[in-house]
């Protein structure tokens, strides 16, 4: 893997605080348009990743 990689990739971005939310089936939520109450979601951080509910 290149530096760019390590600086720049996925796993990078998590271990600097950011999450990744996803829907249950595992698609990726990218605006607030597509939630609704009471939906279920995954968020993926840099140690694991955890289910929550929309409000």
């Amino acid at each position: 893997m290149d530096m760019t990689s390590d600086v720049l990739g996925p796993d990078a971005t998590l271990r600097r605080g950011y999450s990744i939310t996803m829907n249950e089936r595992g698609k990726i939520i990218r605006t607030i348009a597509v939630v609704r109450p009471k939906m279920k979601i995954r968020t993926r951080v840099s140690d694991g990743e955890f289910g929550s509910e929309s409000l």
